[in-house]
């Protein structure tokens, strides 16, 4: 959507678009780029969750079981990752001049209002 229409459908909500340095709408590829660090972490997360899918105790797993289970450190090494990523990004905002994330660097691109 932000290279198609320059925002998502969250941004257009709060009158918000993505551009480029250049003051253009994102191509395809910058999108992307712009929003690789969450498709990684939601990669990981879907192969950590389908790796729990795949186990034979699966059909007969309690609630509680898949807790005891995701509590373990290799279950709980993606989310760990996409929660530090995460704050890393949103505290790269707070602390510069144009309010740009590490996402928005990678990609070259503002969010700004309409």
């Amino acid at each position: 959507m932000e290279a198609k229409f320059g925002a998502t459908l969250g941004k257009m909500a709060c009158g918000i678009k993505v551009i480029t340095n250049d003051g253009k709408k994102p191509s395809l590829i910058r999108a992307y780029l712009r929003n690789i660090i969450y498709l990684i972490s939601t990669l990981l997360i879907f192969l950590v969750s389908f790796t729990v899918y795949l186990l034979p105790e699966f059909p007969s797993m309690t609630f509680r079981n898949f807790r005891e289970l995701s509590e373990k450190s290799i279950f709980k090494l993606p989310n760990t990752i996409f929660s530090l990523v995460s704050i890393i990004d949103d505290i790269t905002v707070v602390f510069n001049k144009k309010k740009r994330a590490i996402h928005d660097f990678i990609a070259q691109t503002y969010c700004v209002y309409k």
